[in-house]
């Protein structure tokens, strides 16, 4: 049983796009545990730039919101902890 990482919809067995919100699955992502560092941009025009892991800022890394605004520092799981 799968989730959407998005929404938090259960997906049909072997979609590759949640049905609610459109977010490709994990299997299409190529999601896994492995850490890996880099920039991400996201869909509200901000953009991460550090370690993450499935596409979530998980580590050391800074985020530039589209107003400018900075967060800069420890991520865990995609939120800001300092």
């Amino acid at each position: 049983m799968a989730f959407c990482i998005k929404c938090g919809t259960q997906l049909v067995d072997g979609a590759n796009f949640c049905a609610k919100c459109g977010t490709p699955s994990s299997e299409v992502l190529g999601y896994t545990d492995t850490p890996s560092k880099g920039k991400l941009k996201f869909k509200d025009g901000s953009y991460y730039e550090g370690e993450y892991i499935n596409y979530k800022p998980n580590g050391i890394g800074k985020k530039t919101f589209a107003n400018g605004d900075v967060q800069e520092g420890r991520f865990e799981n995609g939120e800001f902890v300092g």
